[in-house]
């Protein structure tokens, strides 16, 4: 994991376009990020710590940094709030406002708190009809105004606090995905030592200048402009397609806090995974059981559908599931039939769902069955 030391949210004005259930909420505080795709299905982002002063009405709000007018690409993350001193997740109002943002709703009790964010990732896996044509990254000599426009935005994403400015653990998280690597003291030394800094800390017009430099190699700089692009979620024709960025506004009747903790991996934490699967419990449906060996358990909101199998039993269980018959979805895993062992009295994540398109109608359909271990030969 991945820590962080980014400064605090700065503290900003209500936007004119806030809801009106907010209106009574005098404090304020926003931050951005990004779920960042992986090859497996898995994905990374920041973690945040929410501190509270005293016992208050909490609203927070997740919209889309930069929504696509396209209907299948509206964002698909939820909200989860997770008390930091015994990791109980605190089980809130959790609703979709009627302009495309996701809101966590609730009365919260003084104290620190870690905020999550999960995506399904069912549109990082269905990318089949989207342009796939290469758009140059080089024109004329120079970065082409495509591949521009791509790094500013990705700039933007990287700016969690929203000052202009990238600081060296807001930088770490670019370099990390773009070169597979950490940031080193010397790497961070070097950008220190060529471009310029304010107040300790990358501007817009350094990063573009840092980018322009590695084109200028005339041994793979267009090549390394291109990965660079597509690690952070870009295709070959430019297309944001295994990214999701967003912010978080939240609003408080007292005084809050909301920093960077850690930046972290679904595959990696376990807090995140209990979440889920907690809210699963607490909110889902029984859809099917068998013979009191395990049950299928789901969840299905506007957004997006998530399902859970119960192993009730002392033994591992392999299980089928299988999804065929659903419609208007994007699934992941990206298979209607799969099969998974369960732990013996573990509760897994079996399958997610999001609908394709918001304007149809989203009908997931799940079931299960045992089926036998496999022999040794």
């Amino acid at each position: 994991m991945l820590k962080s030391t980014t400064k605090s949210a700065k503290p900003a004005e209500k936007s004119p376009k806030a809801p009106k259930e907010v209106a009574a909420l005098k404090h304020h505080r926003n931050v951005r990020d990004c779920h960042l795709a992986g090859t497996r299905g898995d994905w990374t982002a920041h973690q945040y710590r929410l501190t509270v002063t005293r016992k208050t009405q909490l609203v927070m709000l997740l919209s889309p940094l930069a929504q696509s007018k396209e209907d299948k690409l509206l964002p698909d993350v939820t909200l989860y709030l997770v008390k930091t001193d015994d990791n109980s997740v605190t089980l809130m109002s959790l609703d979709r406002t009627e302009d495309n943002r996701v809101k966590l709703e609730g009365e919260v009790e003084a104290g620190s708190y870690s905020v999550l964010t999960h995506t399904t990732s069912c549109n990082f896996v269905n990318e089949s009809d989207l342009p796939t044509t290469p758009v140059p990254v080089k024109s004329e000599g120079e970065l082409s105004a495509a591949a521009a426009n791509v790094l500013m935005n990705i700039f933007h994403c990287l700016d969690l606090n929203g000052d202009m400015l990238l600081s060296r653990s807001e930088f770490e998280l670019f370099h990390l995905t773009s070169s597979g690597e950490p940031l080193s003291d010397s790497m961070w030394g070097v950008i220190k030592d060529n471009f310029e800094l304010k107040e300790e800390c990358l501007t817009l017009e350094s990063f573009m200048k840092l980018h322009e430099m590695a084109l200028e190699d005339e041994e793979g700089g267009e090549e390394e402009i291109r990965e660079t692009l597509t690690s952070n979620g870009y295709n070959e024709a430019l297309q944001l397609v295994r990214a999701l960025p967003w912010h978080i506004d939240v609003y408080s009747d007292s005084e809050i806090e909301l920093t960077v903790q850690s930046l972290i991996a679904l595959t990696a934490n376990q807090t995140l995974e209990r979440s889920v699967v907690r809210c699963l419990e607490k909110h889902g449906k029984v859809l099917q059981e068998i013979e009191n060996k395990c049950k299928l358990v789901c969840q299905t909101l506007p957004w997006k559908s998530s399902a859970a199998i119960d192993n009730m039993t002392d033994k591992p269980l392999r299980i089928e599931v299988n999804t065929v018959g659903s419609e208007n979805s994007l699934e992941n895993p990206p298979y209607r039939k799969h099969i998974l062992t369960v732990a013996a009295n573990k509760t897994m994540i079996c399958h997610h769902f999001s609908p394709e398109f918001q304007s149809k109608d989203f009908k997931p359909t799940i079931k299960i069955r045992i089926v036998p271990p496999v022999k040794p030969k």
